[in-house]
């Protein structure tokens, strides 16, 4: 494969080989860099007519095969839009920095976000896209970008007293980025159970999830077990007052009895 350049501008292939030389059925892509200040203009040679202008290509190595790409120079300019996300999460440098009136056409500008206290950086949107930072992009266009970045969170997770018991906590880190879940689990000391959850959650379910939409302080809450005796106590109880209530509380008794006579008739 030859390929040869008119203007200035270079021309990278894929597989790349430093001869140029490829097995027979062998697809080969071209993609046309112009330097800073100039454009590409067309391909001519041993390409389809409608890949003329089109940037990159694909030539089918099925023989022998010359290509030339032509470029022109340009005084054309192109803005770069760049957006932090949210405002106040970070910010993105460039280099160099945008002169008045926009880059020259297929200037290449480096650009690198740093996130703010209690961000990270994410990915990028619109012209750049992934997540590698300080990255470079080519002005081939006018382009917008936005920088996204997460809010990192502590999660703060204690026993309202050591001895009562302890919570483990899946993952255990010191910040955790915006949207992460936790794992929290109660692990009651001998004698004591968990009874429920304190602060920035609630209930009694264990081990409980929790998301990190902000920085959160959980306090786990132990109780000693009722006594045996006084769980059958209060059964006992139950049984010796009702009978009470139903001899000394006639209307309470005339109203069970009418309710059972009720439940009978509708079997």
């Amino acid at each position: 494969l030859t390929v040869v350049s008119a203007g200035n501008g270079t021309v990278v292939a894929s597989p790349a080989r430093s001869d140029w030389t490829y097995k027979s059925g062998t697809s080969v892509t071209l993609t046309a860099l112009p330097d800073e200040g100039n454009v590409f203009v067309q391909w001519s040679g041993d390409v389809f007519s409608e890949q003329t202008t089109q940037n990159p290509i694909v030539i089918p190595m099925n023989n022998d095969k010359s290509v030339t790409v032509t470029f022109d120079e340009s005084d054309a300019r192109h803005t770069l839009e760049i957006s932090p996300n949210p405002v106040g999460g970070g910010v993105v440098t460039v280099e160099p920095a945008q002169p008045t009136g926009g880059y020259i056409v297929n200037k290449l500008v480096n650009v690198t976000a740093t996130a703010s206290e209690g961000y990270i950086f994410n990915r990028w949107e619109g012209a750049l896209t992934g997540s590698l930072n300080a990255v470079t992009i080519r002005m081939d266009g006018d382009k917008a970008i936005t920088a996204v970045f997460d809010g990192l969170y502590s999660l703060a997770v204690s026993a309202a007293d050591d001895v009562t018991g302890t919570v483990t906590v899946d993952p255990e880190q010191s910040e955790y980025v915006e949207g992460t879940t936790v794992e929290l689990t109660a692990v009651p000391a001998e004698g004591y159970r968990f009874d429920h959850w304190g602060g920035d959650i609630s209930g009694s379910e264990n081990p409980i999830t929790v998301t990190m939409t902000s920085a959160k302080v959980v306090t786990a809450y132990f109780a000693k077990p009722l006594p045996v005796w006084l769980v059958a106590a209060g059964v006992i109880g139950g049984l010796l007052f009702l009978p009470l209530v139903l001899l000394f509380f006639p209307p309470v008794s005339r109203r069970l009895r009418s309710a059972a006579q009720s439940a009978a008739e509708h079997r």
